[in-house]
C-alpha cells in the first residue's frame, strides 16, 4: 500500500512530499505522540455521525503544528470482511473535488496516513454507535471489544482482522485547513 499512497501524495502534493513519505519510518516516540495526540482530538469532540474527515483534519493539523511530521489526510473506501461499509466507484478526480466544496452526501471513508501505518479516530465511535452498518459493529466488537477509541496500525494487520483500507486520494493542505476550520465549527472548539 506504500507505493498506492505515495502516487496518491504525487498526485495531490508533489513527487518530493512522496519522496519524503516513502523514506520515513515513525519512531515508537513518534508514534506515542502522535496516538497522544489523537487520543486528545477523541476527547475534546463529542460523538458526530459521519465526522472522519473532520476528525481526522483536526489530528492531522495539529500533529503537523505539534510536531513537524507530515502525516496525510487519506479519502476512500473501507471493507470490512470482503463488503464495502463505506465507499463508491467515485474516482479520484470526482473525490478530489468532493473535499473542495462541502459533499454532505459523500459515502466514503476518511483516515491519516502515518509513515507505513493507519490512524482512524473514527471507525471506533461509527461501530459503536446505534446506526452503524451491522457488518462493521460485528467484526469491531468481536475482534476489538467495547469502549476503544483510536486505531494506529499497518494495513497488512488490519487486513487480517478484517479491515480493508482503500485510499482513493490524499486531501491537500487546503482541503484539510478548510475541513479542520468546520470542525472547530462543528465541535464548538
Amino acid at each position: 500500500m506504500r507505493d498506492e499512497i505515495a502516487n496518491l501524495i504525487t498526485a495531490s502534493h508533489s513527487e518530493t512530499e512522496a519522496q519524503a513519505y516513502r523514506q520515513w519510518e515513525p519512531t515508537l516516540a513518534q508514534r506515542e505522540e502522535i496516538a497522544s495526540l489523537g487520543t486528545t482530538v477523541l476527547r475534546d469532540t463529542r460523538p458526530v455521525p459521519g465526522a472522519c474527515a473532520l476528525m481526522c483534519a483536526m489530528w492531522v493539523t495539529i500533529v503537523g503544528a505539534r510536531t513537524g511530521l507530515a502525516v496525510y489526510l487519506a479519502a476512500g473506501n473501507l471493507v470490512v470482511d470482503g463488503e464495502s461499509v463505506f465507499g463508491s466507484d467515485t474516482g479520484t478526480p470526482e473525490i478530489a473535488s468532493m473535499f473542495d466544496a462541502s459533499q454532505p452526501d459523500w459515502d466514503g471513508h476518511a483516515w491519516v496516513v502515518i509513515g507505513d501505518l493507519l490512524g482512524d479516530l473514527s471507525i471506533f465511535r461509527t461501530a459503536y454507535s446505534p446506526r452503524a452498518h451491522p457488518r462493521l459493529h460485528h467484526a469491531i466488537v468481536e475482534r476489538f471489544g467495547p469502549g476503544r477509541g483510536l486505531l494506529i496500525d499497518d494495513p497488512e494487520s488490519l487486513a487480517m482482522a478484517g479491515l480493508q483500507y482503500e485510499p482513493k486520494y490524499i486531501l491537500t493542505k487546503k482541503q484539510v485547513d478548510s475541513l479542520f476550520l468546520g470542525a472547530l465549527e462543528v465541535f464548538k472548539l
